[in-house]
């Protein structure tokens, strides 16, 4: 599994029920279904399987050692600084595609005043992001 493997060849270990478009009868694959173009999937795999295994401990956790289980119970609880930190984290650290599998825009949005001059580097890509998100939200309503 080089460089120059196919994507369904690089996706094949990856469990991907959540991750097909709907519709989709075609098992383990980003083949598009019922298209003549290609298109791309709702939500592209994670960068690791090991993310979607809850005794793993995250790439961006690698420091606290807390699980992949761990960290969505906390994102799970109620609002407190150890949440701020871990969604923190996740937006400042976390490759942008892997961040889906950890929280959703109600989150970031309830604690975008709290968290948002934690988020260094990444601060300007989720300030675009969420000014994306935030307009096609109106734009739907």
């Amino acid at each position: 599994m080089g460089l120059t493997g196919s994507v369904s060849a690089r996706t094949e270990s990856y469990d991907l029920a959540g991750f097909r478009p709907a519709g989709c009868e075609a098992q383990n694959t980003y083949r598009p279904c019922n298209s003549r173009r290609a298109t791309l999937p709702s939500m592209l795999a994670p960068t690791s399987p090991r993310l979607l295994d809850p005794e793993a401990v995250p790439y961006f956790m690698w420091d606290t050692r807390q699980t992949v289980g761990e960290v969505h119970q906390i994102l799970a609880g109620t609002v407190n600084t150890e949440r701020d930190e871990i969604l923190v984290r996740l937006l400042r650290e976390a490759n942008s595609r892997d961040v889906w599998l950890f929280t959703n825009w109600l989150q970031i949005d309830e604690a975008w005043s709290r968290i948002v001059h934690r988020l260094g580097r990444a601060r300007p890509v989720w300030e675009l992001l969420r000014e994306r998100h935030l307009y096609h939200v109106r734009a739907a309503s």
